[in-house]
């Protein structure tokens, strides 16, 4: 027979940034700034964008293109996370995420704009979605709640600034 645990010990709550969940935590915070970073930009430079590019017609299309890819990519990357884990998915989100990003800033004309907005938005769509598994696998249930309120949180710097 075991002997059950005292009352009196105190409760130590789960950190997200101590050694146990450190660079997880780290790095699902800055690929989620980064991403806030681009979705707040995108909103404060489009005018200009679309003014350089003769792309006043495709104003909205830049950004509904960028939701249907990454509405897309939600449900791709949530069935190959389920199946086979979540850092492919993470990393191939980044790593889209990135190269849309790229194409979007060298892009000259308007088509490859929004094909740029299309790729950012397959890359975003498959992180968002890898960092939620991320989250349900990695974190145990008490300290899931903490790490939502720094996502929550990653989104201020970028809306302040943007």
């Amino acid at each position: 027979m075991t002997v059950p645990k005292t009352l009196d010990a105190p409760y130590q709550s789960p950190r997200i940034f101590g050694p146990e969940y450190r660079t997880a935590s780290l790095g699902i915070l800055l690929v989620v700034t980064l991403i806030a970073f681009e979705g707040m930009s995108v909103g404060a430079v489009m005018p200009a964008v679309s003014k350089d590019l003769d792309a006043l017609d495709l104003y909205g299309m830049s950004f509904s293109v960028f939701l249907i890819a990454g509405l897309f990519a939600n449900v791709v990357a949530g069935l190959w996370s389920d199946r086979k884990g979540h850092a492919w998915p993470f990393l191939l989100g980044v790593g889209l995420f990135v190269i849309g990003m790229a194409m979007a800033g060298a892009a000259g004309s308007k088509e490859l704009f929004i094909a740029a907005r299309a790729v950012q938005g397959l890359g975003g769509g498959a992180v968002i979605v890898a960092v939620y598994v991320m989250i349900a696998r990695v974190y145990v249930p008490e300290a899931r709640p903490k790490v939502f309120a720094a996502l929550s949180a990653a989104w201020v710097l970028p809306a302040l600034v943007g």
